[in-house]
Order: structure tokens, then sequence, then C-alpha cells
């Protein structure tokens, strides 16, 4: 994988989406969820973790949404949970989005490999109801990361230049308690 850099408009929107299914495999459950971290690599506090339950009036002027939780995932191609960035109402403090899986439950080992086709995508859409756009991402998450409980596996990054995207060659892998702490956000025990 590359972690080459390639710039975005700033007028557009960003929707990536993770598919899963069980086919042949006890039932499991991954999240898609995004990290917005300032220039030190960190969340400025617990508002920074978009995630399913995350409510879209704690969202800074409607720059992100996502879809809902998907407890199973769903046979076929279609979209399990996704997650869209508004571009160009990101707070300007934010200057790194990490969109990280992670497997929330699973039967026996908690690893992607317990899911059935899970892949994540990334499409540059033009407003929030375009659905389909042009895919700048995909990754097959079984073949680049079976064994693992989770990953930041897509960037945005935002420079002087604009906006910017990438496929991390080295990213953070971890549970997702591993994940938060990565990027400055303390998990309660218990």
């Amino acid at each position: 994988m590359t972690s080459e850099k390639r710039f975005l408009s700033d007028s557009v929107c960003v929707r990536t989406a993770l598919s899963w299914d069980t086919e042949g495999k006890a039932p499991c459950d991954l999240d898609l969820s995004a990290f917005l971290l300032g220039a030190d690599g960190k969340v400025r506090g617990d508002n920074d973790l978009i995630f399913y339950n995350t409510e879209v009036a704690v969202l800074t002027e409607g720059s992100f949404f996502h879809s809902g939780d998907s407890l199973t995932g769903s046979p076929g191609d279609g979209v399990d949970e996704s997650i869209l960035a508004v571009l160009d109402k990101i707070d300007a403090d934010i200057c790194r989005v990490a969109f990280c899986v992670t497997v929330v439950s699973a039967e026996g080992e908690k690893r992607l490999s317990s899911a059935s086709h899970a892949v994540f995508t990334a499409n540059v859409v033009s407003d929030l109801f375009e659905k389909d756009g042009q895919e700048i991402c995909r990754v097959d998450l079984l073949a680049a990361y079976p064994d693992t409980e989770g990953v930041a596996v897509f960037e945005l990054i935002r420079s002087s230049d604009g906006w910017a995207y990438e496929v991390p060659s080295q990213p953070v892998m971890g549970n997702l308690a591993a994940l938060c702490g990565a990027f400055g956000l303390e998990v309660a025990e218990g």
C-alpha cells in the first residue's frame, strides 16, 4: 500500500464506508469510526471521536455524519456503516482525520478475519445525498489486516495546499482502546 498523498477540492465531501458479512462464520460486529486530530496528532476531547453513537447535534456545523450501527453486516456488496466528511465544514483546528475499523464483538478471537468480505472504501461525492461518487480508496481488510482487532485504515490530511488523503503505509493497529490511546483519548476501564 502506498502512503502517497493525493489532494482534494475543499468543496467536496468524502464518504467512507464499511461493508462486511458473516457468510459461513459466526456472527460478528465491526464498527467504522473517525478520530479528529489536531496538529499534535491527538483528539481535543471526547467529541473528536465520530462513531455510531455520535449525535449530529454534537458535530461542528454538520461536518460529519455517521449512518448508524450495523450489528451483523449484510450479505452482498451493500454498505453496512458509513461516515460522510464535509471538508469545507471541518473545524480549522482539525489537521487530520483517521478513519478506523474495529471488531466490537465476535465469537472466539476478535480479529478482522472473524468477518467475511470485509471491505473499506472511500469515495469523493459532491454533496450529502450522492451515494456513489468517485472511488479513491478500496482496502480488502481481510487481505491486508486479517489478524488485528482494528486499524486506522485511511486518513484525510489538511495542509496549506488543502485537504489530501492517504492510506498510511504504517497504520496504527490494535483494539478500540489501543486506537483511542494512540490518538489521545482516555478510555474508562470496566
